[in-house]
C-alpha cells in the first residue's frame, strides 16, 4: 500500500530537522580541543582567547560569534567560560564541550632573577585570594556584580614597571578618561599595594609580553599569562590570581 505524497513529503522534512539539514545547519565536527587543528576558530576580538589563538578570527560581539558558527563561517568557537552563554543564547542549536580548551589561571610573569619577587607575590597573591578579592575583581568587571574594590591611593617611596596589553577589555584596557582598568590592571594594583609599591603599566601587544620581562624591561607582565613550558625557558610564573576557564562552543 502506498503512503500518501503528504505524509512521505513530512517524514522526508522530519529527517532533515534531525540531522540539521532542514535549519541549514552545517554538521559539526569539532568534539574536542583536539579536533580543533585545521579548523577556523571565531573569539571575541579583544578577549584573552584571542590573545591565545592568534590566528583566529575575531568578531565584536557573542551574536556576532554565534551568527558565524550557526552558519559555519567558523567551526568553532573559544571564549571565556563566563561569557560562553552570550554565544548559546544569541543562536539556536550552539553548546558547550565539556572539554576546554584552557583552565585560564592566569598568573604574574616574572623573570627568573627575581626570585624574591616572585616569593613575595606568591605569599601576597594567596592572602588576597583567600580574603576575596581578587573574585571580587573579577565578577565586577566580568558579570557586572557588586563594585571593584576599593585600591587606596597611597604615595610609594617605589615604583615598578609591569606590561600589558591594553586591547583586551575587560582584562586590560584604557577607559574613556585614559586610564588603566580591568581585571588584570585592579588584581595587579591589589598585589602592588599589598606589596608597598607603586606600579607603572606600559602597553605592550600581548605578543611581545614575556620579552618585556626576559630582557628586564619590567618586573613582570599581565594578561593571559598561564603557565606554559615554553615560557618557562625564559620566565617564571607566581602563583595564580584568576582562574578563568577558556571553553569550546560548538554546533549542537
Amino acid at each position: 500500500m502506498k503512503k500518501p505524497a503528504a505524509l512521505v513529503s513530512l517524514l522526508i522534512i522530519f529527517a532533515l530537522a534531525l540531522t540539521g539539514c532542514a535549519s541549514g545547519m552545517p554538521e559539526n565536527r569539532v568534539f574536542s580541543r583536539a579536533d580543533m587543528a585545521g579548523r577556523i576558530v571565531g573569539v571575541w576580538r579583544t578577549s584573552l582567547a584571542a590573545a591565545l589563538l592568534p590566528d583566529a578570527r575575531g568578531y565584536e560581539t557573542a551574536e556576532e560569534l554565534a551568527g558565524a558558527l550557526r552558519y559555519g563561517t567558523v567551526d568553532c568557537v573559544v571564549i571565556d567560560e563566563a561569557l560562553a552563554g552570550k554565544v548559546t543564547k544569541a543562536q539556536r542549536g550552539l553548546r558547550v564541550l565539556e572539554e576546554k580548551y584552557s583552565d585560564g589561571e592566569w598568573r604574574l610573569a616574572i623573570a627568573k632573577e627575581n626570585a624574591d619577587l616572585t616569593a613575595a607575590a606568591n605569599e601576597v597573591i594567596t592572602a588576597l585570594r583567600e580574603e576575596g578579592t581578587f573574585d571580587a575583581i573579577y565578577n565586577y568587571y566580568m558579570n557586572g556584580k557588586g563594585s571593584a574594590p576599593e585600591i587606596p591611593e597611597s604615595e610609594y617611596e617605589h615604583t615598578i614597571a609591569v606590561a600589558a596589553d591594553s586591547s583586551r577589555y575587560p582584562w586590560s584596557y584604557l577607559d574613556a578618561d585614559g586610564a588603566w582598568a580591568g581585571i588584570d590592571v585592579d588584581c595587579a594594583r591589589a598585589i602592588c599595594d599589598r606589596l608597598g609599591v607603586g606600579l607603572e603599566i606600559r602597553d605592550v601587544p600581548h605578543s611581545g609580553l614575556v620579552d618585556e620581562v626576559w630582557y628586564g624591561r619590567v618586573q613582570f607582565a599581565i594578561g593571559a599569562m598561564e603557565r606554559n613550558d615554553a615560557d618557562l625557558e625564559k620566565i617564571d610564573f607566581s602563583y595564580a590570581y584568576v582562574t578563568s576557564p577558556q571553553v569550546i562552543v560548538v554546533r549542537k
